[in-house]
């Protein structure tokens, strides 16, 4: 397993305001996850957060603090990102840092959201309108995604939808893309679950989540609209054509079959072959 490189660097912290090795081994994570490599993910998050503890240095503290709860929302585990986004509001608050204030915020909001979504949405929708207004935005499509996720697992379907489509028309200072194919399949879950249904809709969103993550080689991301997709044919008696799309995709899977994208896909697939 390779590790993060070399450590005690202070000209490079003091030049970019943190230790840049945290910085590109928590980067690197969120590739590797994306990717499909996710114990090796999980690795990379764990030494960049382990070696930001070590550094004694603020912000590359908080800086650490912030990027181990990105990894975990973006892993889908509230439990292990809760005292991390706890710790990024905290140390932003104690040492005059507003922007981690924010997001940390946000991400409490996230975390709170698997217990008590009707206190966490308000939360998380003044989370993201306080990064708006202060112009915090590299986490936006993550942010956007998280919050229609939430809204969509409340009710707020039509809330979440407008989210996601005003985000994708808009023209964003902070353009990204790399999380194009999660706010389709966003999109889909909330065309499925609109009253009146519009699986029509919801499969070709699906589809474009599909397309974007093959083009993108995002396996994980992959994994999730393929699971999403054949979840929607099951329910309309496509049995086969729901295995056939997900089984390949699952089996290409080598590592974190304890995580719940890899759970929720091998239970799909055990309900198509029963």
């Amino acid at each position: 397993m390779a590790a993060i490189g070399s450590e005690g660097d202070n000209g490079l912290t003091l030049r970019f305001g943190q230790d840049p090795g945290v910085s590109a081994g928590a980067y690197f994570a969120l590739i590797l996850f994306g990717l499909g490599q996710i114990d090796r993910a999980r690795s990379f998050a764990e030494q960049a957060f382990a070696r930001a503890l070590r550094s004694g240095h603020t912000a590359t503290i908080v800086y650490g603090q912030f990027a181990k709860s990105t990894f975990e929302v973006l892993a889908g585990s509230p439990e292990r990102a809760a005292p991390h986004a706890k710790a990024t509001t905290a140390l932003g608050r104690e040492h005059g840092m507003p922007a981690w204030v924010l997001i940390g915020i946000f991400y409490e909001g996230w975390v709170l959201s698997f217990t008590d979504p009707e206190h966490a949405i308000p939360e998380l929708r003044r989370g993201l309108a306080l990064c708006r207004e202060a112009g915090v935005l590299n986490w936006l499509a993550q942010m956007v995604a998280m919050q229609a996720a939430v809204e969509s697992d409340a009710g707020y379907v039509e809330d979440g939808l407008a989210r996601i489509d005003d985000f994708l028309a808009e023209t964003q200072p902070v353009k990204q893309r790399w999380l194009d194919a999660e706010l389709h399949r966003h999109r889909g879950a909330l065309l499925k679950r609109r009253t009146p249904a519009e699986p029509e809709a919801a499969e070709a969103a699906f589809k474009s989540a599909l397309a974007i993550a093959r083009n993108q080689q995002t396996k994980t991301f992959e994994l999730r609209a393929a699971t999403a997709l054949a979840r929607l044919w099951y329910d309309q008696g496509k049995r086969v054509d729901a295995h056939d799309l997900l089984a390949p995709v699952y089996g290409s899977f080598t590592e974190g079959f304890d995580t719940p994208d890899l759970k929720q896909a091998k239970a799909l697939l055990s309900e198509l072959a029963s």
